[in-house]
């Protein structure tokens, strides 16, 4: 949040996201904390083998070569 509060986990689950192109993906394992909105940690993600970057505002996660 910015200020060094420290905010509570109030569940752990599994999420799915549609997509631009209409492909969902699933996150599993995936932390519920209600004071923060829309917020996706680069290094669990990256942790599961899969390449984030992050240009002109714009996150991508991919895994294996790019086509």
């Amino acid at each position: 949040m910015g200020n060094d509060d420290a905010c509570q986990m109030v569940g752990r689950g599994t999420i799915r996201i549609k997509m631009f192109d209409d492909v969902v993906r699933v996150l599993t394992d995936v932390r519920h904390v209600h004071q923060m909105k829309d917020i996706i940690s680069v290094g669990p993600v990256e942790s599961k083998g899969l390449k984030v970057t992050l240009e002109n505002n714009i996150s991508r996660s991919r895994k294996g070569p790019l086509l």
